[in-house]
């Protein structure tokens, strides 16, 4: 998995795995969802991530990987 952050777009993206975007689907407002042509997700993005995340803008990120995500 890999977690990019792009503060001139003010979005944020999680590569869930590799693949090639095939659908992207709209959840809401501000998210969108990447699937692949078996339509399995690959990728979610949320826009407008500052005024998503309020006073703290995006200098509040921080990462929790817990030990369950580091066994699958």
């Amino acid at each position: 998995m890999k977690i990019t952050l792009d503060r001139e777009a003010d979005a944020l993206y999680v590569y869930l795995k590799d693949g090639e975007v095939a659908r992207s689907v709209a959840s809401g407002k501000n998210v969108v969802i990447d699937e692949d042509a078996n339509g399995e997700i690959i990728g979610v993005e949320i826009l407008n991530l500052s005024k998503n995340l309020g006073e703290s803008g995006t200098a509040g990120i921080s990462l929790e990987i817990t030990e369950a995500a580091l066994k699958r």
